[in-house]
């Protein structure tokens, strides 16, 4: 999120949206390069071998930021109190809206990216595949649907800035939410077709993160951005937290013991995606709200978000 502030600070708010999901596509790459050197490194090393040089990632970044990060200069004005934050950030509904979709956002992408890699080894081990090779393939195929994110958030910020943000939104977070309510279903499918409709489905389920964060950028005065930053990650990663774990659940729920036992892998999978979809649909209502805020002139209104129709 400090990054993010940087970034928010040095574009205008007119090319915005796709300096954001440039910034948020970086995520989505080293996440699915880090799966892929996962699986290929589990499957000819040992994990232990994986661990440690996926590890070396953040050592990097931590070099990267001491010798090129220019140094931020603080506000004029000092940090925002508290009254401050409760007036722009606590009582700004649009605000507190964008910020229930990127919860909704992220509770549908960490639960699909929770898993995906169990699902992938579960439809190769249907295959019969070999445990071992079905979890280092699955996390190469994983990795792959990751990375069609990374790409996907550039191109919807690119389109936030023409289109609106809540209007990119909505459109966008009802096709991955299609998606999630329809995959698991698809596990019988040939492999090249389930992966095929999961690069589809990866390229959505990452887009409209950089959206999100770019508006709420655009509704919050500079002076409160940190603190709102810090409220729309805590509540996001607390949805991001609880997805996996729900997702589990209901997995538990939906096979019983002694069909995985006797099948060897987990055979259904489409009630534990279709929670996702529905979690994920809280994003568009919360859109349909932003944009009757915005007719009624309430708020900081961005120009690039002024989409009412």
């Amino acid at each position: 999120m400090p990054g993010l502030k940087m970034v928010t600070a040095k574009f205008s708010e007119a090319e915005r949206g796709r300096a954001v999901g440039l910034y948020v596509g970086a995520f989505s790459f080293g996440t699915a390069l880090s799966m892929f050197l996962t699986g290929a490194l589990t499957g000819a090393f040992h994990w232990r071998a994986a661990m440690f040089i996926t590890s070396l990632g953040p050592l990097f970044g931590a070099l990267l930021a001491w010798r090129i990060l220019e140094p931020v200069i603080p506000a004029a004005d000092g940090p925002a109190g508290f009254a401050q934050v409760r007036s722009d950030v606590l009582d700004n509904r649009p605000a507190l809206l964008m910020i229930v979709g990127y919860m909704a956002h992220m509770w549908e992408m960490f639960g699909m990216r929770g898993w995906i890699v169990a699902f992938f080894t579960a439809a190769l081990m249907a295959r019969e595949t070999a445990l071992s090779q079905a979890t280092s393939f699955g996390a190469v195929l994983s990795s792959l649907i990751i990375l069609a994110g990374a790409f996907s958030t550039a191109w919807a910020g690119a389109l936030s800035d023409r289109f609106g943000r809540a209007r990119t939104v909505q459109v966008i977070m009802l096709g991955s939410a299609a998606c999630s309510l329809i995959f698991g279903w698809l596990r019988p499918w040939p492999v090249l077709l389930l992966l095929l409709f999961s690069l589809g489905y990866g390229f959505l389920v990452t887009a409209e993160s950089s959206v999100l964060s770019t508006a709420v950028t655009e509704f919050v005065p500079f002076r409160c951005l940190g603190s709102a930053m810090a409220i729309q990650s805590f509540l996001g990663w607390a949805a991001a937290g609880i997805s996996p774990a729900v997702f589990g659940l209901v997995l538990d729920m939906t096979n019983s013991a002694q069909t995985v036992e006797r099948m060897g892998y987990i055979p259904n999978w489409g009630p534990a995606f279709a929670v996702l979809g529905v979690g994920a649909l809280a994003g568009p209502l919360a859109m349909s709200f932003v944009k009757r805020e915005m007719a009624k002139g309430k708020g900081a209104i961005p120009c690039s978000s002024l989409d009412t129709d």
